[in-house]
């Protein structure tokens, strides 16, 4: 196996034949609150972190999950999406900041329960300043076609962007059921 703190790092590892393993932090939005938060992070070998995860928060909106997932997943952005679909969030200011803060600290930035409107900010930034973006564990929008899932167009950028995306394994594209 290998530690790897960069997508470079991570291919050059499997191509040895190596598990990977990453560092990395998961719903870690209270812990990104400045420039040094993310230093302090990134010089403890913090290597990716996912700043929306599952409920929309300061930094931007979550994808909703599909069917009953949703309710319990994501209730506010739920009822947003049902009742006023118009003001769906995106990435907010703090979210835009933190997010610059992580890529010019080191630390990838995992796009994997953002919002479409959230994942496409988060790109613009990482086109911007020239950061691999990471997908830790996602879905295929042609095999699934949900707003968590990726379009071709999406997958292919990220890869043109030096990122990595991990494919869910799970039949129902729900790691969490069985």
């Amino acid at each position: 196996y290998a530690v790897a703190y960069t997508p470079m790092m991570a291919r050059a590892a499997i191509a040895e034949g190596k598990i990977v393993f990453i560092h990395a932090l998961e719903g870690a939005e209270t812990l990104l609150n400045t420039r040094e938060d993310t230093l302090f992070w990134a010089q403890r070998g913090v290597a990716m972190i996912n700043p929306v995860h599952m409920l929309d928060n300061e930094f931007g909106g979550a994808y909703i999950p599909p069917g009953i997932s949703g309710i319990y997943n994501n209730p506010c952005g739920l009822l947003r999406e049902i009742f006023s679909p118009e003001k769906r969030r995106g990435l907010t200011p703090k979210g835009r900041l933190a997010l610059i803060n992580m890529a010019v600290s080191g630390i990838m930035i995992d796009l994997a329960h953002m919002s479409p409107d959230s994942r496409e900010g988060a790109m613009a930034i990482v086109r911007n300043l020239e950061v691999p973006p990471m997908v830790s564990h996602g879905t295929l929008k042609a095999i699934r076609n949900e707003e968590r899932g990726l379009t071709d167009e999406e997958v292919q950028e990220l890869y043109a962007l030096g990122g990595v995306f991990g494919v869910i394994g799970s039949p129902n594209g729900d790691p969490y059921k069985p």
